[in-house]
């Protein structure tokens, strides 16, 4: 510990480390959100496969910008 009686400037504390993983996690929901919206994921997304598909393509966005198609016929 050093003489200020805090921690090290390149030591985080547990608080810190969770709320930036909370924070990236709210970014990477809401990226997904819009890029399956973009690709139409949550058009008739009042029925379970659509909506199914529309919470697949918010979680696996990054396979919906490499063109893979993530509707369940």
């Amino acid at each position: 510990m050093w003489a200020g009686g805090g921690h090290a400037d390149n030591e985080a504390l547990p608080e810190e480390i969770g709320m930036r993983s909370g924070i990236g996690s709210l970014i990477y929901i809401v990226i997904g959100v819009i890029v399956a919206s973009s690709h139409h994921y949550f058009t008739h997304a009042d029925r379970l496969k659509p909506l199914l598909s529309a919470l697949l393509a918010v979680a696996l966005w990054p396979l919906l910008l490499l063109g893979i198609n993530l509707h369940i016929k």
